[in-house]
């Protein structure tokens, strides 16, 4: 394997042999190969259990497998596509260097090693489309500029989970989806599904501002009917629950940092000010960029996932 773990290490063990956050967990060191740790840094306030707890929704894996299986069985250069605003594109971590997408292109390459291409490039490769402050309904309108010129694609990861809900009328009544934002989120998801190249999806949900987190959970703890509380306590104007509604509607394999955060506050955080401190310490900024660990967060969570379809080649076919 060109992983330094292999598939076979990704193992629920962790759980208890592995909750602790030192920078070179065994976890960690298993999941991200030696030759990529130099982007991810040190993983500061993250552990397995709560990696873990990123799976918000497994949907259907068939193209997400087809993906590992051109990438660590066939040896073929990989083509992934980033869309999203203003946290896809690094801000508040310096620019594209530090930002998720660069450090999955490093995890890929390290991953899965040497690859052919019919093109002359012989790396896998992450590519980004970004503006700052747009949304689902962007892409979906502008879907020719915002996805179809990079092609072709295996993989589009789609990140506007923290835009959405800011969108103007977001949450407005349609009178046949219940918002506008919803609509919009479901044309975006059925042009790519649709799409002749065919890629694989996959929804990256982040969390909330750091200030509306903290009043949701104020309010959670002054609502004993509420505690602990549910996710859709803390989603971020309806813009994830539209997701996660969308996504389970379309078998959309997707990760959530939001979901992580839930079990955290439940498990281990008494008080909002303590849920509030322990989280966004390290995640986010005041609004909902987040910081170097909070990137790392995310491209590990994408990187697991991805391992674990690498795991299962085989199995269902």
């Amino acid at each position: 394997d060109a992983g330094s773990g292999g598939p076979s290490s990704m193992t629920c063990g962790y759980d208890v042999a592995e909750n602790d956050t030192a920078p070179y967990a065994k976890w960690y060191t298993d999941l991200v190969p030696a030759a990529a740790r130099i982007v991810f840094g040190k993983p500061t306030g993250i552990t397995w259990p709560l990696l873990r707890r990123t799976d918000s929704l497994v949907g259907d894996t068939e193209r997400l497998r087809a993906f590992v299986r051109k990438a660590a069985v066939a040896r073929r250069c990989t083509r992934v596509l980033v869309i999203g605003g203003s946290v896809t594109a690094g801000h508040n971590v310096g620019g594209a260097g530090g930002a998720f997408p660069n450090k999955l292109r490093a995890w890929l390459r390290a991953e899965y090693g040497a690859c052919q291409s019919d093109n002359g490039v012989s790396r896998h490769d992450v590519l980004v489309s970004t503006v700052g402050g747009s949304s689902s309904h962007y892409a979906a309108v502008y879907f020719d500029s915002v996805v179809e010129q990079y092609a072709p694609l295996d993989l589009v990861l789609v990140e506007y989970s923290a835009n959405d809900g800011f969108a103007p009328n977001a949450d407005a009544p349609d009178v046949s989806t219940g918002t506008r934002m919803l609509r919009m989120v479901e044309v975006l998801t059925r042009r790519l599904l649709l799409w002749r190249e065919a890629p694989a999806v996959m929804f990256v949900d982040l969390t909330w501002t750091q200030g509306g987190m903290y009043r949701a959970l104020k309010a959670a703890e002054a609502d004993t009917r509420r505690r602990p509380f549910d996710v859709d306590t803390m989603l971020h104007d309806r813009a994830q629950l539209d997701h996660y509604v969308v996504a389970d509607y379309y078998a959309v394999p997707s990760v959530s940092l939001a979901h992580a955060f839930a079990w955290l506050y439940n498990r281990a955080a008494p008080t909002a000010e303590a849920a509030n401190r322990r989280w966004f310490a390290w995640y986010t900024d005041l609004c909902c960029h987040p910081k170097a660990a909070g990137h790392a967060f995310i491209a590990l969570a994408i990187a697991r996932r991805l391992r674990l379809e690498r795991s299962v080649l085989g199995a269902y076919d």
